[in-house]
């Protein structure tokens, strides 16, 4: 009897060992976990704040002419789209969607350098004559997005 009461204790023992093991390591795992989720939500934050200066730099370049109106509208609600806005959001400045739309097929980069002089000129009185139909709503979209964070 007393061999039996050794050999379960021993069991036990051991079993004991094991299942704290496994709980020590259960512990290191939800650790490594937590650290994984904290550093990743730190650098989509860090990603968002940048998203979202980019945004105040483009509204401000706007406003004081250093870029085209289509350039500011085609790269603003691109950023904003990164960020997953609401529809409301979207809707509070459709003026950048709306030219950005308009002007979606002109080329850009290597298409715009392979076109001919007549069709750069062509492409620029539209782009322009858009601009200029757009100008009060995208100047008034800039002057509200500066200072707001999506």
């Amino acid at each position: 009897m007393i061999v039996f009461y050794t050999l379960a204790g021993l069991v036990i023992g051991v079993l004991s060992v094991v299942a704290g093991y496994y709980l020590w390591q259960l512990h290191l795992q939800k650790q490594r976990i937590k650290f994984a989720q904290q550093q990743s939500l730190e650098e989509q934050q860090a990603k968002r704040k940048e998203v979202n200066n980019s945004i105040q730099i483009l509204a401000r370049g706007t406003l004081q002419n250093q870029l085209t109106i289509t350039e500011a509208s085609i790269r603003i609600s691109a950023l904003l789209d990164s960020l997953s806005v609401p529809d409301a959001v979207r809707a509070e400045y459709q003026a950048f969607y709306l030219l950005a739309a308009k002007t979606s097929h002109i080329p850009i980069k290597d298409k715009w350098k392979a076109l001919s002089k007549k069709e750069k000129f062509e492409f620029d009185r539209e782009r322009e004559s858009l601009e200029f139909e757009h100008a009060d709503s995208i100047t008034l979209a800039a002057k509200g997005i500066l200072g707001k964070t999506f």
